[in-house]
């Protein structure tokens, strides 16, 4: 525990000060583009753990606006015309929440950078269809706000290995659409590029890098979204006033990544923390249940699917039911009864799947005109 505790690497980990301003409103954008791990050679490999949607609901249940992008179909465009509508309607008092989470690769050679891969892309489209963690952190700097915070819940697959070495070669192929072969060389954790770019010019960031080893041993991704997630809905506020505070969100940020990393025995090599917050400012208040926030999530969808025909209208009344149900059952603190409860369970798995709206409309409709 000891040595864990003194070789894992936290760069950059520091406050600074932002003066007292009420705020006028608070916006969060969640950004998820791992849902797929890409391979060399086409191999395509899901790995489990996105905490996106949980995220999420903890957001909008501390009252904010969130836009959730999720990771199916997401394109280097789409991803970098949000963080540009971001960063143009905002204004002083907003407060703003960026995450980001998904795989990124290190492009090593001319054209260096550590690029954050999108769903509609590949190894070998890497610097064409991936957004460069420096894009990020420009966009970022430009949203008008005092109070924001970017959020990186990165897996490193390592340094792309171009089969040819020669860059006009390159060129030349990509311009007639072949573009080379690429391997993964492991490579160290590129947190470092990232604390530099903040020394230069400050950007408030929490972010965590993990290597392939080390999300295998957890079996998962997604750890900082997670820690961020239980920090917001009230496990972090150590002072039990209500009020989450930014130091206190990184305290439990931190002590909870360490815990779960000494846990399985990651190496200190294969995980790296970075963080870089305003020190005054109110991340989080009470307010709504995290549950009612997600009854609210899933009846907008619910409303959406009925409105295109994909769901009926009793499938519709179904589903509000049993949700009005769970919320009071949780609020109650009483189980719910077996035919609610699997009621329940196939419609979280229908909201929460992975599948498209249409697939998933149309599989809960079907399923519930026959069970229900």
């Amino acid at each position: 525990m000891r040595r864990f505790l003194a070789a894992l690497i936290f760069l950059g980990t520091a406050q600074f000060g932002v003066s007292q301003e009420l705020t006028s409103g608070r916006y969060a954008v969640i950004i998820d583009a791992g849902s797929v791990r890409p391979e060399p050679r086409g191999v395509r490999v899901v790995l489990p753990g996105n905490p996106a949607g949980s995220l999420v609901d903890v957001l909008a249940a501390k009252g904010y606006d969130v836009t959730w992008i999720e990771g199916k179909g997401l394109s280097r465009y789409e991803t970098l015309r949000n963080m540009y509508q971001l960063a143009s309607e905002r204004n002083e008092g907003d407060s703003v929440v960026v995450y980001c989470g998904g795989y990124v690769v290190r492009r090593p050679a001319v054209q260096g950078g550590t690029y954050w891969l999108q769903e509609d892309g590949s190894l070998e489209t890497l610097e064409t269809n991936g957004v460069r963690l420096e894009e990020i952190a420009d966009l970022f700097r430009k949203i008008p706000v005092r109070r924001k915070l970017l959020l990186l819940d990165l897996l490193f697959l390592g340094d792309a290995a171009y089969t040819l070495q020669n860059d006009a070669k390159m060129q030349m192929q990509k311009q007639s659409r072949a573009y080379p072969q690429v391997s993964l060389e492991r490579g160290s954790l590129p947190l470092t590029e990232l604390t530099e770019l903040a020394e230069r010019d400050p950007v408030a960031h929490l972010a965590l890098a993990l290597s392939p080893d080390a999300a295998s041993t957890l079996g998962s991704r997604g750890l900082l979204g997670a820690a961020v997630r239980d920090a917001i809905a009230g496990e972090g506020d150590k002072d039990s006033d209500g009020v989450l505070q930014s130091t206190e969100m990184v305290e439990y940020v931190r002590n909870s990544i360490v815990r779960r990393a000494t846990e399985v025995a990651i190496l200190s090599t294969d995980i790296q923390l970075a963080t870089l917050v305003p020190d005054d400012w109110s991340v989080a208040v009470a307010g709504d249940s995290v549950a009612r926030a997600r009854r609210e999530r899933y009846l907008a969808t619910l409303r959406e699917w009925r409105d295109r025909n994909w769901i009926s209208v009793s499938t519709e009344l179904a589903a509000r039911s049993v949700l009005d149900a769970w919320v009071r059952s949780l609020e109650r603190r009483t189980p719910l009864d077996p035919k609610a409860q699997e009621l329940w369970d196939v419609l979280q798995a229908h909201m929460e799947g992975s599948a498209n709206d249409v697939e998933r409309a149309r599989s809960l409709e079907a399923q519930t005109r026959k069970r229900f």
